[in-house]
């Protein structure tokens, strides 16, 4: 077992949600960051160390209350920071967040007003374990999943709808070409 921080105690259900916050910050930036190596090692590590020990609830979440997404989030964390895909805090993540698969293929708890997001966070969450191919089967149906949410010309929209709208010129020259901006 790691040396005990005593910042670490102190984490609540929140500090799960900072602590993936900073593990995906520095996951994301911290190649080019001016931080020093030695501040920026530590901090990782005491991030990975609290979800690892602390954070992770029997049934693989991180906090089940918010769904898959958050798990998905610590995961990529985890994984973007050096934690091995082999690593029981991941494997038991994986199983919590795979049992939300739906029969689409999407992976969101069922009656999600949220399926897209959930499933687009699971889908980065997979990808960054799936060097050796155990996750393809998932990525592939949640893939299809998410295309399968994507506007297309036969759904009749208007050129008035506010998603065919250029956001730069949105408010200057109105409606344009019928492509869906998020």
């Amino acid at each position: 077992m790691l040396p005990e921080v005593p910042v670490i105690r102190r984490f609540s259900r929140c500090g799960v949600r900072a602590a993936v916050v900073g593990l995906l910050v520095m996951a994301v930036a911290g190649h080019g960051a001016r931080a020093d190596e030695t501040v920026l090692q530590r901090s990782i590590e005491a991030g990975s160390r609290y979800l690892t020990e602390i954070g992770q609830a029997e049934d693989g979440s991180f906090s089940a209350e918010s769904g898959p997404a958050v798990t998905a989030l610590a995961l990529t964390g985890l994984l973007r920071t050096g934690t091995s895909v082999d690593a029981d805090v991941v494997s038991r993540g994986l199983d919590y967040l795979l049992s939300f698969t739906q029969p689409d293929g999407g992976i969101y708890p069922e009656g999600s007003p949220y399926a897209n997001y959930e499933t687009a966070i699971a889908v980065m969450a997979l990808v960054a374990c799936n060097d050796d191919g155990r996750s393809d089967a998932a990525v592939a149906k949640a893939e299809a999943f998410l295309k399968g949410l994507q506007w297309d010309g036969d759904e009749s929209i208007e050129p008035s709808d506010p998603a065919m709208v250029e956001p730069a010129t949105a408010a200057s020259s109105g409606p344009t070409s019928p492509t869906r901006h998020s």
